[in-house]
């Protein structure tokens, strides 16, 4: 391909020309091409047809592999990639696929197009190996549609700050209902009857306040193992929780089983006493200005 003397610079969509064009010969028939060089927003530069920008045909870096492969880490929802890539033939086409893993360690390679874009394939819940069995799928819808109606607004009001980031995300207002143990954490207790996990799942205790997008985002993932990965989000989140414990005024060994479920969610419960050592703990924790890692 013979390069040409610096040509003027234009920008077609997301792609800019650095000036240099040349001549290359394609097809059967010998026939002579003008390409244009083009930088991305990446910096990355491609050699491309000037008769497709011209036409728009071509104007960004999507289907340019040294743009689309995601760093190792990278999130998309719930889904972590390892940094490796590949390519498939799906018919007449060849499409990437970016490994990804999830909270339960298993690894998949998923369309890149489609995990950018469908917010169905950020999370595992219908992977085969993370999902639920056709039993748990029964117990699962059975429980959703049960959800106990609550007065969400004295629950944003007196909780203030969203139970999963603490308002550090984002100080929208809340918006969601959020379960601090999920509902599909109960639905895969297979020794326990559905009955309890109704009672567990929808006691008030474990019903608080959230950001819609902060749900969607934490998924079915412990709280404790979401807080490592955004620690700035904990501090505030237990001062919410206390004063949600300090409006439900939990009394009684089966609420306080229920609260020490709620604090091992959040790796909050250290030691072991005694149930009454526990509420005494309690009682001075709901009114502190800044709680601390409660004992048991």
């Amino acid at each position: 391909m013979k390069r040409s003397p610096p040509n003027r610079i234009r920008k077609f969509g997301q792609l800019t020309t650095t000036g240099h064009v040349a001549k290359r010969v394609v097809g059967q028939l010998d026939e002579s091409r003008l390409y244009s060089e083009v930088v991305c927003r990446h910096g990355n530069k491609r050699w491309v047809r000037t008769g497709y920008l011209n036409n728009k045909f071509t104007t960004n870096c999507r289907r340019w592999d040294e743009c689309n492969v995601p760093k190792q880490g990278q999130r998309f929802g719930s889904l972590a990639a390892t940094g490796r890539i590949k390519r498939r033939v799906i018919g007449r086409q060849r499409r990437l696929f970016a490994e990804v893993t999830c909270e339960h360690d298993v690894k998949k390679w998923i369309r890149l197009d489609i995990l950018k874009i469908r917010e169905s394939t950020n999370r595992c819940r219908t992977w085969k190996e993370c999902g639920l069995t056709r039993g748990e799928q029964s117990h699962y819808d059975y429980l959703r549609t049960r959800t106990p109606a609550v007065n969400r607004q004295q629950i944003f009001d007196i909780q203030q700050v969203c139970i999963i980031c603490g308002n550090v995300r984002s100080n929208a207002a809340l918006n969601s209902r959020e379960h601090f143990i999920p509902v599909v954490r109960f639905v895969r207790m297979k020794e326990m009857e559905l009955s309890t996990k109704q009672a567990l799942a929808h006691s008030l205790f474990n019903i608080f306040g959230a950001h819609s997008f902060c749900n969607k985002s934490r998924g079915d993932m412990p709280l404790a193992q979401y807080w490592k990965l955004h620690p700035e989000y904990e501090a505030p989140v237990r001062q919410a929780f206390a004063n949600m414990m300090a409006l439900r005024n939990p009394q009684g060994d089966k609420a306080m089983r229920i609260i020490k479920r709620l604090l091992r969610e959040a790796d909050w419960l250290l030691g072991a006493n005694t149930a009454g050592t526990t509420k005494k703990i309690f009682a001075s924790n709901w009114t502190a200005s800044s709680p601390t890692r409660w004992k048991n």
